[in-house]
């Protein structure tokens, strides 16, 4: 029996449209053939398609937009995929997340997101475990002194992956070559 990571078909999606999930899309699109991707907003869709780059965050990152499955319907990139990276300010994690209306079964979760669900006072791994009911072994973090700038123009940085085995691997197919990954228990 193989397990969740060793599937060679896992799609991969990116909620969120700032400076750190473009810089983790651009990574992912280094291992992975095509990606989807939620952003909130239409106009920089449309931008990425036209232009090859994020107007409003890290302006010289060219994507390549034949590879992005991009939409601004959260459900649809959610069942798009088997492996969520969420990278969404925690102070709009809740309004993004108030139209999502699907089930988050069978899906592994990786929160690069910095804070808390202020709403619950809960982490994100406590609130996708708590409302959405993924269990914890399905829940992976990226966090630690992380930017994208440094990210995506190869410097070295550190992050942080964690709680689970299944976590760093997928947490690797993001930031491999680029970021120092470990793993944390604590």
């Amino acid at each position: 029996m193989i397990t969740f990571f060793e599937n060679e078909n896992l799609r991969y999606a990116m909620i969120g449209s700032g400076s750190w999930a473009t810089a983790l899309v651009k990574l992912l699109l280094n291992h992975q053939q095509s990606i989807s991707w939620f952003m909130r907003n239409q106009k920089n869709i449309d931008n990425i398609r036209e232009n090859h780059h994020s107007r409003s965050y890290l302006q010289s990152v060219l994507l390549d937009p034949t590879r992005l499955n991009m939409s601004t319907d959260i459900n649809e990139v959610i069942e798009s995929a088997d492996v969520l990276v969420f990278a969404v300010p925690s102070a709009y994690f809740m309004g993004v997340m108030q139209n999502f209306t699907g089930s988050l079964e069978n899906k592994f979760i990786i929160s690069a997101i910095k804070g808390f669900v202020a709403e619950n006072n809960l982490t994100i791994a406590e609130y996708f475990n708590q409302v959405h009911g993924v269990p914890f072994d399905r829940i992976g973090i990226i966090s630690g002194p992380c930017h994208a700038e440094e990210a995506i123009a190869a410097a070295f940085s550190a992050a942080r992956a964690a709680p689970s085995a299944q976590a760093v691997r997928s947490s690797a197919v993001i930031c491999l070559s680029v970021l120092a990954i470990w793993s944390a228990t604590s």
